[in-house]
């Protein structure tokens, strides 16, 4: 097979959880033999090149001047249909130069929404990760036309696709909620997962908890906030680390910090290489994961593989794969005192961390083996393209 995913990013520029689905199971394929291509956007000149033996087109962004007068209103929808005019132009191309077989992309960004306006072949199919119109609704953005009409392009993307995959049955039920889209004979392929071999599983482990995700409001961190001072109070030498980008809310939390009196507990690390978040897993007495709502992200795979307690949310895909005190801790969605209880069930039962650390490790490698993963996904392509076939 010819294989082409289309993404708004893809590693090293952005290790984001599409890119890092996209690069792994474009690698896994590409070890069973088949071609594998990739239509990117970079932040950098336009570059095509192999990577890994796979053939990843980087586009620069273009602007055109036909948009002008609705760029500052709507500028998102802009962006997304510039990139998309970008997209159709090279994914053309490519499919009349190597004749693609499936074309598979994210719902988020519509990337390939412009070519199929005008094209039928390749056959596509979107894999379901976290539609951008939720994560607005989530992040309480404010629903303006610019909002309205991302979502209806991804809307309209999902309805056009010749099959959606799912990575989490969970999200079956929210796209049938948010957008009115009944998923019928629908698959459930999980994401691979694949980790550098020299990291290695410590047997001692440092005091304190970690947090790793955007610093948003749909990632919950505003609800471990509130969570820490009760477990400050028992153990007054534990740390909270928190991991990742701000996305607007970083003064808001020290600032609740402060209030709370419990800076002192608390660091903040804006920007961390992988390979050096992948260390603190294996260290940290957990991971605690307080989003309002996830489809099963890399954080949690990561933390489970590397031995790393997951304190997650019952809700999304999280009760799909962690079995409660057995695989990882699942508390009320939204409540910090039940995060809260979870957090000092840990702390004053030791033994429990291990216990659950080696179960989940033991789960979620099995079931996010990359082969295992690539063999389900060629079965869905297969069945697709010979449906399709022209």
């Amino acid at each position: 097979m010819n294989i082409c995913y289309l993404t708004w990013e893809y590693p090293p520029e952005v290790n984001g959880g599409v890119a890092v689905y996209i690069r792994e199971i474009a690698r896994a394929i590409r070890r069973i033999g088949h071609q594998v291509f990739v239509i990117t956007r970079t932040g950098k000149k336009t570059e095509e090149k192999y990577e890994d033996g796979i053939y990843v087109i980087r586009l620069a962004p273009q602007k055109y001047d036909f948009f002008n007068f609705c760029r500052n209103r709507i500028p998102r929808t802009v962006e997304r249909i510039e990139f998309g005019i970008q997209v159709a132009k090279r994914l053309r191309k490519l499919y009349k130069e190597v004749k693609i077989d499936l074309v598979e992309g994210p719902e988020a960004y519509s990337l390939g929404f412009i070519y199929y306006l005008f094209y039928k072949f390749p056959p596509y199919i979107v894999k379901l990760h976290t539609p951008e119109g939720v994560i607005f609704k989530w992040n309480e953005r404010e629903n303006t036309l610019d909002i309205k009409l991302l979502t209806k392009m991804e809307e309209l993307w999902m309805l056009r696709a010749e099959r959606l995959i799912l990575i989490t049955q969970a999200m079956k039920e929210l796209i049938k909620t948010f957008y009115g889209i009944d998923i019928k004979k629908e698959v459930l392929i999980r994401n691979p997962l694949v980790l550098p071999p020299r990291l290695e599983r410590i047997k001692e482990r440092k005091r304190f908890f970690l947090f790793v995700g955007r610093l948003e409001f749909r990632k919950g961190p505003h609800i471990l906030i509130e969570a820490i001072p009760y477990i400050i109070k028992e153990y007054p030498d534990i740390k909270f680390y928190f991991v990742g980008k701000d996305c607007g809310m970083k003064s808001y939390l020290v600032g609740k910090i402060k209030e709370k009196k419990c800076d002192r507990n608390v660091i903040f690390y804006d920007c961390l290489p992988w390979e050096e978040v992948l260390k603190l897993y294996p260290q940290a007495l957990g991971c605690i994961i307080p989003s309002l709502w996830e489809n099963f992200s890399y954080v949690v795979m990561e933390a489970m593989a590397l031995g790393c307690p997951v304190i997650a949310p019952d809700v999304g895909g999280f009760s799909e794969v962690i079995e409660n005190e057995v695989t990882g801790l699942l508390f009320k969605t939204g409540s910090f005192l039940d995060l809260k209880d979870k957090l000092l069930y840990l702390l004053k039962n030791r033994e429990k961390i291990d216990f659950i650390a080696n179960n989940a490790s033991v789960r979620i490698r099995e079931i996010t083996a990359p082969e295992r993963i690539a063999n389900e996904t060629l079965d869905a392509y297969a069945e697709i393209i010979q449906k399709r076939r022209p």
